[in-house]
């Protein structure tokens, strides 16, 4: 078998291989149990990303409690309920001031308030 046609059937079979593989990889990604289930008990989220701030004990936890936070932090609720919340996971997930995690947070959930033009 020449090397061009070895190069064509490897290629061939990498790229059939990623089409069957990689959708199966991104949604094992994407659908967590471990980051559902701390969205869903954000006080237990929160504790443990405090916690990891200051020592990591494990990476993997780690990692799907700061997931868990940022998800948090973006909700679009603009509720009471939901703007603390967010006020809360943004100010532990951002680097940014409170004035400004405040701004954000107006911005977000501010009405919006269509203007009459003047007869």
């Amino acid at each position: 078998m020449s090397y061009k046609c070895f190069i064509t059937l490897l290629s061939i079979s990498a790229l059939i291989l990623s089409l069957v593989i990689m959708p199966k990889v991104l949604k094992s990604v994407r659908s967590n149990p471990e980051i559902e289930r701390l969205v869903k008990a954000p006080n237990a989220t929160f504790r443990l990303f405090s916690e990891c701030k200051k020592h990591v004990a494990d990476a993997e936890r780690c990692y799907n409690a700061y997931s868990a936070a940022v998800y948090l932090a973006n909700l679009n609720d603009c509720t009471p309920s939901g703007i603390e919340l967010k006020r809360k996971f943004k100010g532990l997930v951002e680097h940014a001031k409170a004035r400004d995690i405040e701004d954000e947070i107006n911005k977000q959930c501010r009405p919006i308030s269509f203007s009459q033009p003047n007869a």
